[in-house]
């Protein structure tokens, strides 16, 4: 897909040109304030793109096509870097090459065979096999195929699997015969071979993998809040809103939270080393048939994502990606597929929209029938908040455009609305009646409002889907967290944000999010996390800016209002104790600390948590903070979660 720049904030910039050309700007804002209800502003928006012809694409916003050229570039790319032992890079770049290749193709098999080099390299030998199986059952040329039977049979040595092994070097002597080798080149390589059978000719030896454990819920799942524990409930103040206390005494460590979001989309920068559905890591993907964007860590992820929202997607992704489009409209457009089942419940529910709205007190709304709130049920997502209120007429009108164009191409380029068995039944989503020309028609303006709604919701809603990339340094272990997706987790979308939050968030086994109390949270206490803004990392005038203009309000926490200095900054002499009698306990207990601080920076986590949360809640009850060893151990806890959630070892090497 070819794009210049920004391509959809280049529509708006000529839009808003248009408006002020032909004298509208101001009414154009009366208007929009006077429009009660999110479909009319889409409406007002779609109608002005109409009339200043910016609907339309321009010819240089195609679709990129499966291509054996394309695929060939990619190929080369990823030779060069695997030369220059650029792994990692050089895996991505062969996904690239898998997703360009036309099915069936040699090019396809050429990509998949190549990629098996590089997995190999990094001693990923199952991964490795998958990709020479697909090598070998596709156009992969004759005269090379002893080289992959070769390569698998030492994958399988590797993995203990010995007969198997000997089985696959035998094919790779029979290969041999079809092979363009001669002389002595052809002798060397076949003596190997044979030399190779001799020696792996016992039987397999399976080597057991040990999978990372899920956590569990602390103190058992809670009865209202289906992916809570019991010590977690939601409450709600005017000043507030809604939020979540702790309903019993929490301690260090106690797991409040396992969510499944309800919509949850990777970063296209993410494309070619995670499963585009469940969002693991991996170095054997499968191309979308269709596609050059999605690919899959296997069939069964690839017909799922298809059913649940790829059939819309795989025409209308690259489009969106084209425009410049962020993870908040990607997210906005999943949650829409989701929300109607790719609009096979379109009817269902613009039919039962006015049930939905309803709720008997704002501590309940989003709750289902049975008086539950589930993450799974679009009610509780229908009603998170989007912050309308505070926002901007320029910043609304820019959201109601983002929805009119995206429902343009969702119209135009997909069948989403040409395939729903949906009618124009209810009169609350007929045109506003304040523009002559009326181009769409209430099914239209039912998912145009919707479209506006999400747009609100995600910037103030969404987390992050992350991976730690843990490499060794010169000797120290060094974690970095790497944002690969963003979704819509219902349960922790009523968390408020706190400079100085008690919990920590983690994303495990893809998109599951996982939520661990970090400090002592009393019984009745609010349960706060963090919106990126932290005390240790960034000045009190720096957090209060970026909270007000993305989140809308002014934090109140009590870093900000007694300032707390940044991590360098914060005391870590003369501690003043709120217990002094503990004083000989905490000094104990600090020099275990400095030691298990040691191991962890040189790459020694293992077993280290449990001491981690004790030292914590001790130095919580009996040193008054700010306090440096506090926001250590903290961060010790964070480092030692993050090995157990998604992360990836990265090779030495690198």
């Amino acid at each position: 897909m070819e794009s210049e720049g920004n391509y959809f904030s280049q529509k708006l910039d000529q839009l808003l040109d248009y408006i002020k050309d032909s004298n509208s700007d101001e009414s154009c804002s009366k208007m929009l304030t006077s429009l009660k209800h999110d479909h009319e502003k889409v409406e007002m928006a779609y109608c002005l793109f109409l009339e200043a012809g910016l609907l339309d694409l321009s010819e240089k916003m195609r679709v990129n096509p499966k291509s054996c050229k394309e695929s060939s570039i990619f190929r080369d790319k990823g030779n060069k870097e695997f030369r220059l032992k650029q792994d990692l890079l050089a895996v991505q770049t062969y996904s690239l090459s898998v997703a360009f290749a036309p099915a069936n193709s040699e090019e396809l098999a050429l990509a998949y065979a190549n990629r098996s080099a590089v997995t190999f390299s990094l001693g990923e030998y199952t991964v490795c096999i998958k990709d020479i199986d697909r090598a070998l059952a596709g156009a992969y040329p004759e005269h090379l195929r002893y080289k992959l039977y070769d390569r698998k049979g030492k994958s399988l040595k590797f993995l203990g699997m010995n007969k198997s092994a000997n089985d696959s070097f035998q094919m790779a002597q029979n290969c041999l015969l079809s092979s363009r080798l001669e002389g002595e080149k052809l002798k060397s390589i076949s003596l190997s071979m044979s030399e190779q059978v001799k020696s792996y000719s016992g039987t397999d030896i399976i080597i057991k993998t040990v999978e990372n454990c899920m956590p569990c819920l602390s103190e058992g799942k809670s009865k209202t809040i289906l992916s809570a524990s019991s010590l977690v409930e939601i409450q709600y103040t005017k000043e507030l809103g809604r939020h979540l206390i702790a309903s019993a005494d929490i301690e260090p460590g106690d797991v409040l939270v396992i969510e499944e979001p309800y919509a949850s989309v990777l970063l296209p920068t993410a494309y070619k080393n995670y499963c585009f559905h469940c969002k693991k890591r991996c170095h054997a993907l499968i191309p979308c048939p269709n596609c050059v964007e999605a690919m899959y860590c296997s069939e069964d992820c690839c017909s799922a994502s298809w059913d649940k929202d790829h059939r819309v997607e795989c025409s209308l992704l690259p489009l969106l990606i084209a425009l410049g489009f962020t993870k908040i409209e990607l997210i906005a457009v999943r949650t829409l597929l989701r929300a109607t089942q790719q609009n096979r419940s379109l009817q269902h529910l613009l039919n039962t929209l006015p049930q939905i709205e309803s709720f008997k007190d704002d501590k309940t709304k989003g709750f289902n029938e049975d008086s539950q709130y589930n993450s799974l049920d679009y009610k509780s997502v229908h009603h998170l908040v989007g912050n309308m209120e505070l926002r901007s007429n320029p910043d609304i009108f820019r959201k109601a455009a983002t929805a009119a164009y995206i429902l343009h191409l969702l119209d135009k380029n997909t069948d989403y609305f040409t395939s729903a068995k949906c009618h124009e039944s209810n009169e609350m989503f007929l045109s506003c009646n304040k523009f002559e020309n009326k181009p769409l028609n209430s099914v239209k303006l039912f998912v145009g409002g919707l479209l506006f709604k999400y747009l609100l919701i995600v910037p103030s809603n969404a987390h992050e889907i992350s991976e730690m990339l843990v490499k060794k340094v010169r000797g120290k272990v060094v974690c970095e967290s790497l944002e690969i997706g963003g979704a819509l987790y219902p349960v922790l979308s009523l968390i408020n944000h706190s400079c100085d939050p008690n919990v920590v968030r983690h994303s495990h086994n893809g998109d599951l999010n996982v939520l661990t109390a970090i400090q002592v949270i009393p019984t009745g206490t609010q349960i706060v996390d963090n919106y990126g803004y932290h005390h240790a990392l960034h000045d009190v005038t720096t957090r209060q800016s970026e909270l007000s203009s993305q989140y809308h309000f002014h934090c109140q926490c009590c870093a900000c209002i007694e300032d707390w200095p940044l991590y360098h900054q914060l005391p870590n002499k003369y501690p003043v104790y709120l217990n002094p009698s503990l004083k000989d306990e905490v000094n104990k207990s600090s020099r275990i600390f400095k030691e298990v601080l040691q191991d962890i920076t040189s790459g020694k986590l293992d077993g280290k948590l449990p001491f981690l949360m004790a030292h914590l809640a001790l130095l919580h009850r009996v040193i008054k903070r700010p306090w440096r060893e506090y926001s250590a151990c903290q961060e010790a806890i964070k480092q030692c979660l993050s090995v157990q959630a998604n992360h990836y070892l990265a090779p030495t090497s690198l």
